[in-house]
């Protein structure tokens, strides 16, 4: 659907283009943060031992990029899902799933969840998109230096610094589905050396109003259909995996149409053509967020919290579809760094850091047995009642990372530390109506199993990881580097893991680079993925494995000229005691209700390549094109699910200096992708209080989905007029349908 975006930004000090701060991309990078030129950026990026994406904040204001989804989205090999909860990643072996094996940094913060590894892209981030100052994405495994979470790639989000605003920002945006958003920020870099930035920003949006989702369309008329997540809809790209269930079949077998009760009796509103799968009014969503930073010298204070509120049509797992179901996240941290130089040869940076992770859901489910004939669930004519599923989950964490660097010998550069983290509080906790209601309880039918599943028994739990890393940065000649190095860890649940990483760089004239990698990396289970504790499975994972992978890849980067490059990669993975669910090889993440917890399936493997070109002119036009093909098999060795084996970008930027204003059109194409579908039936003996039978597929016939363009056409105000800057955005410019 085409949707249009109108921003406007009043500052109380014009702002004059600036010297970004990077950090220096090699791998001692968040020790030394130092202003760096264009062509030192230029250097460092061709001096890192893989190929590294760039996306600077003139990028993101030209582009109208909204949130860090759309800023990862215009990368090389990266494409985006969503399932009207959260924006999901997919990119080489990672197809999409909320579980993170790309690890997030924010300013060196480690922004994972730790409750599920799920990462912030949309709305429901702790970074606002207007206040980055460039993102790096950097695949391939970075576990050697960073250990949990990075198995395929890193990415660095660093943030403007006061004297980056230079004063204060006040930004008002209107974009479509009423939504709005406002931003207050100040920064500068006082007298006194301090350099001080604050943003705080505020967002509502009455969503799609109505929403179709053909896969959950009824055509008998009589039955109705919830939802049911055999993996989360981002992670296997379909529109919805469901259950077919007759409301026909309860005691008086008297055909239901007419709305859903609630447990008090009372008509929950939902749309009128939900049994066509048409909701209404039920994709709002309303986010906070504050950032703050304060530091002098060599330390550094700095914060961001954010809460988010999101309706989804669709529900968690087997809610009723089309009812106001939602999530709430919020997420915050602090984080405390400190930079010294020990002696002339050696540097050391402290890291101390405080987080903390929420996620609480209300979902609608039917309540089998409640029925007019004795239950005490109200309900309406013969229908059946719903009970409300709540659950308060909360993750916090405390940890400090050691780093040193050392140039003890020469053409050297050594890389140490130590990192110790606790999660000291893992909180999963559901609240059901008490005993009597009639809705399903252990109670009220100790003999019967529960139809829908308890996702979540209340338990308290903790984990400890220590960690240990070393590298080795060696000169061997002037156009050959070297680095190896491996990181240690150690967690008391699962146990340890070592991650080594060898790389090379051989730059054999000034125009031609050429990197190797070889990397053995980790990811330990999610807490969601260990203490998978639910009303079928009354016990923790705990015999889960960590996930492991091999990496290859070879970068060939060619300078055309001083502005223009190209890049190309090539890439061998392969996954090995991958989580999942059961019934699927442990290929994708485990659908609860019939499966139970996941396990460690088989190994699967991913061959790509990617192209890049881009070209920058003098009048600052540019232009970037990538494609990138993808070969990824799960572990039944099929096209895995939500991979598009192709994809295409096509970004440039425009000035037209007599009207002072840029053009940004961004093109993309996705190509087709597999997906997985399969209609579960419950079946039974005609009274639902009779315990029913599943049936559990050990596998699942597949379609595949069509590939599609999207276009998004920006304009942005040349240059600033007392203050007052404005930009105006067109998503899908041709309005053109798809799914992803």
């Amino acid at each position: 659907m085409l949707a249009l975006l109108i921003g406007q930004i009043f500052t109380a000090d014009l702002l004059l283009a600036a010297e970004s701060e990077a950090p220096d991309l090699s791998l001692d990078q968040l020790l030394q943060a130092e202003v760096k030129s264009a062509a030192q950026i230029s250097r460092q990026v061709s001096d890192a031992p893989s190929v590294v994406y760039v996306v600077t904040a003139e990028d993101i204001r030209a582009f109208g990029y909204q949130t860090l989804a759309d800023v990862l989205y215009s990368l090389p090999g990266l494409y985006k899902t969503y399932d009207y909860r959260y924006s999901s990643l997919g990119g080489r072996a990672q197809s999409g799933s909320l579980t993170g094996k790309t690890l997030l940094n924010i300013d060196g913060f480690a922004a994972a969840s730790n409750l599920t590894d799920r990462v912030g892209l949309d709305n429901g981030s702790l970074v606002e998109v207007d206040m980055i100052d460039r993102v790096e994405y950097i695949p391939g495994s970075g576990s050697a230096v960073y250990g949990n979470n990075a198995l395929y790639g890193v990415i660095n989000v660093f943030t403007k610094k006061g004297r980056d605003l230079k004063g204060a920002e006040v930004a008002l945006d209107h974009y479509t589905y009423d939504g709005k958003k406002a931003r207050v920020s100040y920064g500068n870099k006082l007298d006194n050396g301090m350099d001080v930035m604050v943003s705080a920003s505020a967002l509502t949006s009455q969503g799609q109003q109505n929403i179709f989702i053909p896969e959950l369309k009824d055509p008998s008329g009589l039955s109705r259909r919830y939802s049911v997540s055999l993996a989360s809809l981002a992670s296997l790209g379909i529109p919805k995996v469901f259950i077919p269930f007759n409301l026909s079949s309860g005691p008086t077998s008297t055909p239901v149409l007419n709305p859903y009760s609630s447990s008090d009796g009372s008509t929950l509103p939902f749309s009128s053509n939900f049994a066509n799968g048409v909701t209404t009014n039920q994709d709002g969503e309303d986010a906070h967020r504050i950032q703050f930073r304060v530091g002098k010298d060599n330390w550094s204070i700095e914060a961001s919290f954010f809460d988010r509120q999101k309706f989804f049509p669709t529900g968690a797992q087997n809610a009723v579809f089309g009812l106001p179901n939602y999530v709430q996240d919020g997420q915050r941290y602090l984080k405390f760094s400190f930079d010294e130089s020990l002696t002339d040869e050696i540097r050391s940076s402290s890291n101390f850091y405080l987080g903390s992770s929420e996620n609480r859901n209300l979902s609608y489910y039917l309540d089998p047995f409640s029925n007019p004939n004795g239950h005490q669930t109200p309900s309406i004519d013969g229908g059946m009642g719903l009970f409300t599923f709540k659950d308060d989950n909360r993750g916090d964490w405390v940890g400090l990372d050691q780093k040193f660097v050392a140039s003890w010998f020469k053409d050297h550069k050594l890389l140490g530390g130590i990192e110790i983290r606790d999660d000291y509080n893992l909180h999963w906790g559901h609240t059901l109506p008490p005993c009597g209601t009639g809705t399903i309880s252990f109670c009220n039918f100790p003999s019967i199993p529960p139809i829908y599943p308890i996702a979540y028994e209340e338990t308290d739990h903790s984990r400890m990881t220590e960690s240990v890393y070393f590298q080795d940065e060696m000169q061997i000649s002037q156009s050959l580097a070297l680095t190896m190095g491996a990181r240690y860890d150690n967690q008391n649940d699962v146990g340890a893991r070592t991650s080594p990483r060898l790389a090379a760089v051989y730059n054999p004239d000034p125009s031609d680079i050429f990197k190797f990698a070889f990397s053995q990396a980790h990811r330990f289970p999610s807490d969601y993925q260990l203490h998978w504790i639910n009303s079928l499975v009354p016990s923790s994972n705990q015999n889960l494995k960590p996930e492991s992978a091999n990496l290859f890849d070879i970068v060939w980067e060619h300078a055309f000229s001083p502005s223009d490059r190209g890049t190309v990669t090539i890439y061998h993975y392969i996954g090995h005691d991958l989580i999942g669910d059961p019934t699927l090889g442990g290929s994708y993440p485990a659908a609860g209700l019939f499966a139970g917890p996941p396990v460690n399936g088989g190994s699967a493997q991913t061959t790509g390549i990617e192209l890049e070109y881009q070209k920058k002119w003098d009048n600052n036009a540019r232009v970037r094109l990538s494609y990138a093909y993808q070969n990824s098999q799960d572990t039944s060795s099929n096209w895995t699910a939500n991979s598009p084996r192709h994809l295409f970008k096509a970004l440039f930027v425009v000035p037209a200096p007599l009207i002072d204003v840029n053009m940004a059109l961004d093109v993309q194409y996705v190509g087709p992708m597999r997906t997985l579908e399969k209609d579960f039936t419950l079946t039974g003996s005609g009274n639902l209080v009779s315990a029913p039978s599943f049936t559990t597929p050990s596998s699942f016939p597949s379609f595949v989905n069509g590939g599609y363009v999207v276009s998004n056409l920006t304009l942005t105000s040349g240059r600033n007029w007392y203050g007052f800057d404005w930009s105006a955005s067109v998503r899908n410019l041709f309005d053109k349908s798809f799914s992803y």
